[in-house]
């Protein structure tokens, strides 16, 4: 005997696609499914609010961040023409020369928008810095001059 011929009068054990539980379980999934659709959809609008709220915040943070470097850059450009000028005083010629240098680099490193100054004000204030030469003589107060000079350009741009 075959398979169908002992099964000929009794009905088959497997659900088919017309069982009502099997459909029952379809639904279900099915209505799962757009529930899990609704729910994500429903998170990801909510969390892209809220993401480009951090995005503001985080360009607003860096943008505080780049005028405090510049900012500090620039009163470290004074204190080390500040320090360059006791030098001369002292006759330590090569340490002026290494403070005015230090003044030229930190003076680099600001930018006009980031510092909130004028461009050309801050040109102006870099050409005196950078004309700046510290050579050995018996009287500094030009040098010291000059050097004072270049610090009040930089007392001007943050005012």
């Amino acid at each position: 005997m075959t398979a169908n011929a002992t099964n000929a009068g009794r009905p088959s054990k497997r659900p088919s696609s017309t069982h009502p539980s099997f459909r029952r379980c379809l639904v279900i999934a099915g209505v799962e499914i757009l529930l899990l659709i609704v729910a994500f959809a429903i998170g990801f609008s909510r969390c892209r609010g809220e993401l480009a709220l951090e995005r503001r915040r985080a360009d607003a943070a860096e943008l505080n961040l780049r005028s405090a470097q510049a900012a500090a850059s620039l009163t470290n450009a004074r204190l080390l023409l500040y320090r360059a000028a006791m030098e001369l005083d002292r006759r330590n010629f090569g340490t002026a020369a290494g403070f005015v240098a230090g003044a030229r680099g930190a003076l680099a490193r600001v930018s006009a928008p980031d510092a909130h100054v004028d461009a050309s004000s801050l040109d102006a204030a870099r050409q005196k810095v950078a004309a700046l030469r510290i050579d050995v003589s018996q009287d500094v107060s030009t040098q010291r001059g000059q050097v004072l000079d270049a610090v009040a350009s930089l007392d001007a741009l943050q005012r």
